[in-house]
């Protein structure tokens, strides 16, 4: 296990602040995704080549979805009791996972943060206006109108990325 310093393209709020530090360690890919934001995107811009998940899209994508899934309702409960603090941390996981899933999904790892909600846009399997809804998202995680936007952006972005695979097989 060593410590790496957050790559400034990474350093922006809601994920990562100034002279942050990651660890890399051995965990499943699903698991150092969770625990460490945009994990193997940070490694392959330091060029510290572990993994690149994304080239496998067909198998690591769908994991992704499912975990989604499971933490979602967990974060309606926080926002039926009107608890934005307890909703705003895994809001910022959600919103780092739906970003690595639609650059994935195109298999491209994430090569910045600082634009994304422009960067996004140029991605040719996306949801729909996905640039102005993350741009609104990235600015109040932890509000309500966010989770909704979280939801749907899931949702569409799971329908683009099976709609893109059943294209492949034909």
């Amino acid at each position: 296990m060593s410590e790496m310093k957050v790559p400034i393209p990474f350093q922006r709020t809601p994920f990562y602040e100034k002279d942050e530090h990651f660890t890399m360690q051995k965990k499943t890919m699903l698991e150092s995704v969770i625990s460490c934001y945009f994990y193997y995107d940070m490694l392959f811009y330091l060029q510290e080549y572990q993994d690149t998940p994304w080239r496998e899209r067909k198998k690591n994508v769908p994991p992704l979805f499912e975990h989604y899934k499971e933490q979602i309702q967990g974060i309606d409960v926080h926002f039926q009791q009107r608890d934005r603090k307890k909703a705003k941390a895994p809001m910022i996981e959600m919103i780092a996972l739906l970003i690595t899933t639609v650059y994935w999904t195109n298999e491209k790892p994430v090569a910045t943060l600082t634009n994304v909600e422009k960067d996004i846009i140029d991605l040719p399997y996306t949801p729909f206006n996905i640039g102005e809804r993350l741009a609104f998202i990235l600015q109040t995680p932890d509000h309500y109108h966010s989770f909704i936007q979280v939801k749907s952006l899931f949702e569409e972005a799971e329908k683009v990325f099976f709609r893109m695979v059943a294209k492949e097989r034909l």
